[in-house]
């Protein structure tokens, strides 16, 4: 990789006559044609052009001095206007029109993108997402005279490597649904709505029913088959707001926001114990389940994220410690804590 702040002062620091450029970079030849500077260019040059990463350089009217070859392929190919001592708002203004920064007038888009990068400073960085998808991380470097450097590298791989990385941290890998570490930040984050708006939120507890017989009989695959299964309906009976995870084994949890009262969440629970206990086609076999739900809610029965969960997994215990079908408010299979 090459010194960027190295390079652009040099390419503003040759005393230059006519500019002339070949290969898309601007060859600065001196007035003296001194062979030795104009070597240097060469092999600028060269290193510019060989590298991954696009690099320009602007003076400090914000004009055109240098670039190389790979900018084009992050500015939408605009070879047939780039010149010496353009202004970046013509670059800019072709950028608007190709859809680069959104829709809208180009103009006005122009003077925002222009007025950002004012803002930003010449010691800056950004990252912007191109129209075929790709994220680019752009770097600016101040020079002396009052323009600045930038280099622009595609880190497309890296943010999705990043991205696949975070969401291995956050979701369950087997049915891709959140894990206990995202829901219990989801659950903390609706707390504090739910204690601004003064609403409730509340927090169901499921175990699957007969899951560890049919997994031991019909062996792992087909167990992980199930799981899967009960994520996806469990998935199908929320809410925009509601969250779901796994939280390992057959256990599962539900946060519900917005929650106006009990018949909410008994209606909630319903919709899930009718979903889960439907037959289950794996292909030659079926088996049905159903679930034990235990549940709890903010502010009635506790007040932090930690607690809500213990009482709402209480709750679940007595169900499935009975080992059989509790009525409570006329719902099957489900219990509110109570103190």
């Amino acid at each position: 990789m090459f010194d960027v702040k190295r390079a652009a002062i040099f390419l503003s620091s040759v005393d230059c006559a006519p500019i002339e450029y070949q290969s898309n970079v601007i060859m600065k030849k001196t007035s003296r044609n001194q062979p030795i500077e104009y070597n240097r260019l060469r092999i600028l040059e060269f290193a510019l052009n060989s590298s991954n990463q696009g690099f320009v350089v602007w003076d400090s009217q914000q004009k055109l001095v240098a670039w190389s070859r790979k900018c084009f392929d992050f500015w939408y190919e605009p070879a047939d206007f780039i010149r010496p001592g353009m202004p970046m708002a013509e670059l800019l203004t072709h950028i608007a029109k190709v859809g680069g920064f959104g829709k809208g007038d180009p103009d006005k888009l122009v003077q925002l993108e222009l007025s950002r990068v004012c803002k930003a400073g010449p010691e800056s960085w950004e990252e912007f997402q191109m129209l075929d998808g790709r994220v680019i991380h752009v770097k600016r470097h101040s020079m002396q005279d009052g323009g600045h450097a930038s280099t622009y590298t595609d880190i497309t791989e890296r943010k999705q490597l990043e991205d696949k990385i975070n969401h291995m941290a956050t979701h369950d890998t087997l049915t891709n649904i959140p894990n206990r570490v995202l829901l219990m930040d989801r659950l903390e984050l609706a707390l504090a709505r739910a204690s601004r708006d003064k609403t409730k939120v509340a927090v169901l507890f499921l175990d699957l029913d007969n899951f560890k017989p049919v997994n031991d009989v019909m062996g792992h695959m087909i167990g992980d088959q199930i799981l899967k299964e009960m994520a996806k309906r469990m998935t199908s009976c929320l809410r925009k707001t509601d969250s779901v995870a796994r939280f390992g084994g057959d256990e599962f949890a539900i946060v519900m926001t917005d929650v106006k009262n009990a018949k909410d969440v008994t209606k909630m629970a319903k919709n899930l114990n009718k979903s889960l206990s439907r037959p289950i086609n794996l292909g030659s076999k079926e088996t049905s389940l159903g679930a034990s739900i235990g549940i709890s809610l903010y502010p009635d029965h506790a007040k932090t994220p930690e607690t809500l969960l213990s009482l709402a997994d209480e709750a679940m215990y007595v169900v499935k410690k009975k080992n059989k079908k509790i009525s409570l408010n006329g719902i099957w299979q489900i219990r509110f804590f109570c103190f």
